[in-house]
């Protein structure tokens, strides 16, 4: 069964406080200190954090959430073993 927008009022999900200020300046310990979870750092960590979201999961379907779940880490494994022009340019030195 797909969770439909009101899921969060039906289940009386709470909201967190409001924030006033920039984010973007704050140190990781004030964000930690207000509960402002931070976005992924990488596809890798992104998809670990999805693998565990029972909300995808419902949401998917079990078997099209594994499948999905199954490519990302394959198509994250193939990535972080390419080597990048930047890093070419910027951690070899030259010649």
């Amino acid at each position: 069964m797909i969770p439909t927008p009101s899921e969060g009022l039906k289940n009386k999900y709470e909201l967190c406080e409001a924030v006033d200020k920039n984010i973007y300046e704050m140190s990781k310990e004030e964000k930690e200190k207000l509960s402002i979870p931070t976005l992924p750092e990488s596809l890798g960590e992104a998809i670990e954090i999805t693998a565990r979201s029972k909300l995808m999961q419902k949401t998917l379907g079990e078997h099209t959430f594994e499948r999905f779940i199954e490519i990302k880490r394959r198509e994250w494994d193939e990535y972080r073993k390419q080597v990048t022009d930047y890093e070419i340019r910027t951690l070899l030195p030259e010649f």
